[in-house]
């Protein structure tokens, strides 16, 4: 069975949404090689939902996506990756210092950072 591709007018969503640079380390993705990072895997039953989806330089082992891959234990401290059975909509990732939720009409900043992840 083949993974289905994110629908293109969700990935234009997510592209637009994080202005077209990686969410982790803010560079441009104009010219550049990027990926959209799903936060919990389509293996473990993540889905292409805005708040599931990252823009991320480089691919699963290269610039951010890269180093989320090889350091999924600080990754998930910081939101990049989640674990199943969580909801992405409700973990913040630590993006510039600041936790805040990707959604379908932008980042939120939680009122009093991060919640539990447990």
């Amino acid at each position: 069975m083949t993974a289905k591709p994110i629908p293109a007018a969700l990935r234009r969503l997510a592209l637009e949404r994080d202005d077209y640079t990686c969410c982790r380390c803010g560079r441009p993705l104009q010219g550049s090689y990027y990926s959209l990072q799903h936060r919990l895997p389509r293996v473990r039953g993540g889905k292409h939902t805005a708040e599931n989806l990252v823009t991320l330089c480089g691919s699963g082992t290269t610039g951010c996506h890269g180093w989320i891959e090889s350091h999924r234990a600080e990754a998930t401290a910081q939101g990049w990756l989640i674990h199943t059975g969580m909801d992405p909509a409700s973990i913040p990732i630590l993006r510039g210092g600041v936790w805040l939720v990707p959604t379908a009409h932008g980042w939120i900043e939680l009122a009093g950072g991060l919640m539990d992840s447990a």
